[in-house]
């Protein structure tokens, strides 16, 4: 307005009334139309589709109490809230949380994905699945953009290791058997096991076929071992690892 002030009053007043119909025609102009994009992140520069199923890949930095994108440790479902004496997080095909003492045997590389460096790991004292949760540790992921009604097949690779150190009185095994659970609002899902008696740091393959119930999916990991012993187990997933089926 200082600038205005030293003007003619006509060129003053003809400034005024320029800058009232600048200001009329802004308003009525109207705002540019933004398409929705119907899509999400995943944190590492990619874009998922919302019509695509999503299942966070076990690919990440190992360590202890450390998992990759979306996992994380289950302390729900009375699963032992103990990250001491039942740690979980990432380990490396070689060692214990990438970082440890390394497995007495090394585990295999993963068929379908052969650069793969890195599982999550839990686990166990418990010999039975049946009132010993406190005695297994568990991890677990939220699967995404589901339909309900449709149906997924989900592939997931498990082993079991033991590492070079280990106890002296010989309470270290490997895990007999593992177990992932699948579980949403609309009460889809089930428990599905792998048996892996006689099995030592080798990968074993499994497919489910799940049906959802809702949009989102919990899927929980864990394992049993001998009664008296303990053991790790390991799972891993990549994001081929489900697929929608209809």
């Amino acid at each position: 307005m200082t600038s205005l002030h030293k003007l003619p009053m006509g060129l003053s007043l003809a400034c005024l009334m320029m800058m009232s119909s600048c200001s009329k025609e802004d308003a009525l102009s109207p705002e540019p139309k933004i398409e929705s994009v119907n899509t999400s992140s995943d944190l590492r520069g990619g874009v998922i589709s919302a019509y695509l199923p999503y299942l966070a890949g076990t690919n990440g930095q190992p360590g202890l109490d450390i998992y990759p994108l979306n996992w994380e440790r289950n302390n729900t479902n009375y699963f032992s809230t103990n990250s001491v004496t039942l740690p979980t997080g990432t380990s490396s095909l070689t060692q214990l949380w990438g970082n440890s003492v390394k497995w007495a045997k090394p585990l295999e590389t993963i068929p379908t994905a052969p650069k793969a460096n890195s599982v999550v790991t839990v686990t166990t004292k418990a010999c039975s699945w049946a009132g010993e949760f406190e005695n297994q540790a568990s991890v677990k992921t939220k699967i995404k953009n589901l339909i309900p009604g449709k149906r997924y097949a989900i592939t997931y690779y498990v082993a079991s290791s033991i590492h070079a150190l280990q106890d002296s009185n010989g309470l270290s095994s490997y895990a007999t058997k593992v177990r992932v659970s699948l579980s949403d609002e609309g009460h889809g899902g089930g428990n599905y096991y792998v048996d892996l008696t006689g099995i030592k740091a080798e990968w074993v393959a499994q497919t489910v076929t799940y049906a959802a119930g809702s949009t989102e999916a919990d899927l929980a990991f864990s394992a049993i071992t001998q009664k008296g012993k303990y053991a790790y187990a390991h799972i891993f997933v990549d994001k081929n690892s489900i697929i929608k089926l209809d």
